[in-house]
């Protein structure tokens, strides 16, 4: 049914640098913790960290500290994402495996995020890369606003090629990813932005691409990107994310949606999908809230229908034990009515078995994440 689809994909963890920046501010141990926990789900790369001035990205104060506390696991690449001159030598110096220098093709928005025309940022990235490559450290340009930007609207297909064709031979980056900032991808607008990289000769194994999930196209996005043969996604672990530049922008599509789609397709992964899940709900610990991952939603919905068992099963035997006292039969009605009676302000009893079935859930993130979880 698919069969012009690639035979794997590789997708790239953000959620530790691109999706925590838009949080308060995380506790770097337990930043350290979710990658290590994301480094033992078959993930061969994850954006760690940011080497940002901690005035202007403050969740983000600490990076060298993430970087050196992780425990690295063979295979997979930590990546840092480096603004400057001074961010690409201190995330050198922490041995990030790869670096991330970007740029937003909307002047107005490259503005509001580093202070640079495109031109400049062009620039910058010659430099940034020179600089990385004498370490001989991988470089990735990411190109901002690509698909469009809350200030300046639609974004022409054939001015982000343009500066994608610049970056590729002025700046020689080893590859290129395309940001969907401000969520306005649609699957028509990848189309064309796809055309218009191809005009200007641009192999599709160089391409990445990075999508939000602001008006729910996320996954149709990398739908009809693969079929196109672009093959390297980043996703965010529960749908973290957004952009502290860019107004009205939500999280990233979530890994575990992702991961889940595509596998289902047919498309290999590497990724262990239920160990994702537990990253997730860690993930959500830590920010202290529900994330929109419709997988991570998922596993709440079973976990509310196990209570609602749990609840009937208590019934059921409360029923069987009147039955067995001999009790005359109003006896059990009232007792019945009496429970029933328990369900009903908040719904107590059922909100019970609801917590003894996420206790067991939490139980066991406590068993994997030792230390983490109070």
């Amino acid at each position: 049914m698919f069969a012009d689809l690639p035979n794997s994909a590789e997708i790239r963890e953000v959620g530790p640098r691109d999706g925590l920046q838009n949080e308060t501010t995380i506790p770097v141990d337990e930043r350290i913790a979710l990658i290590d926990a994301l480094s033992a789900t078959g993930l061969t790369a994850i954006e760690a960290a940011s080497f940002v001035h901690p005035k202007a990205i403050p969740p983000m104060a600490g990076s060298a500290e993430v970087m050196n506390g992780i425990c690295r696991v063979p295979g997979v690449r930590y990546r840092a994402l480096v603004p400057n001159e001074r961010g690409a030598l201190d995330a050198l110096a922490c041995d990030a495996d790869e670096l991330e220098v970007v740029m937003s093709i909307s002047e107005t928005h490259n503005r509001k995020n580093i202070n640079m025309t495109p031109d400049e940022s062009v620039k910058q990235i010659i430099e940034l890369t020179a600089l990385a490559h004498q370490e001989e450290t991988p470089v990735e340009a990411i190109l901002s606003t690509a698909f469009g930007c809350a200030y300046e609207g639609d974004i022409s297909p054939a001015r982000v090629a343009y500066y994608a064709r610049r970056v590729l031979d002025e700046g020689s980056v080893d590859a290129l990813s395309f940001g969907d900032t401000s969520g306005m991808a649609t699957p028509r607008v990848v189309v064309e932005l796809l055309d218009a990289l191809e005009v200007e000769g641009i192999d599709i194994s160089r391409i990445g691409l990075h999508f939000h999930n602001t008006r729910n196209t996320g996954l149709a996005n990398i739908m009809v990107a693969m079929q196109r043969g672009v093959s390297r996604f980043d996703a965010a672990i529960g749908g973290l994310g957004g952009c502290p530049y860019s107004p009205g922008a939500t999280g990233n599509v979530a890994t575990e949606d992702v991961v889940h789609m595509v596998e289902d397709l047919g498309v290999t992964t590497g990724i262990d999908l239920e160990h994702l899940i537990e990253c997730g709900q860690l993930a959500e610990q830590l920010v202290g809230r529900q994330l929109p991952a419709q997988v991570l939603l998922h596993v709440r919905e079973m976990a509310f229908v196990a209570g609602e068992l749990f609840v009937g099963r208590l019934q059921g035997r409360l029923g069987e034990a009147v039955g067995r006292r001999g009790l005359p039969l109003h006896h059990h009605r009232d007792a019945v009515h009496g429970l029933l009676g328990l369900l009903n302000p908040g719904h107590r009893l059922l909100q019970h078995g609801l917590d003894g079935v996420l206790n067991l859930r939490r139980a066991r993130l406590r068993r994997r994440f030792p230390g983490l979880l109070a």
